[in-house]
C-alpha cells in the first residue's frame, strides 16, 4: 500500500515538472518570437529611414 501511494506520488511529481516545462518553454519561445518581431520592426523602420523609402514608395 505505501509502495503503490510513493510511486503515485512519483507519478504527480513528474508529470507536474514535465508541465512546468512546457509551460516555461512555451513562454521562453514566445519572449524570443516577441523580440524578433520587434527587432524586424525596427530594423525595418531604419531601412525606410535610411533608403530614403516613404509610404507611397517613392523615392526622395
Amino acid at each position: 500500500m505505501q509502495k503503490e501511494r510513493a510511486l503515485n506520488y512519483v507519478r504527480y511529481f513528474t508529470v507536474f515538472i514535465s508541465l512546468k516545462i512546457k509551460v516555461q518553454f512555451r513562454l521562453l519561445s514566445f519572449k524570443v518570437v516577441y523580440k524578433l518581431l520587434i527587432y524586424n520592426k525596427i530594423v525595418g523602420n531604419l531601412y525606410k529611414v535610411t533608403s530614403g523609402y516613404q509610404v507611397n514608395q517613392e523615392i526622395i
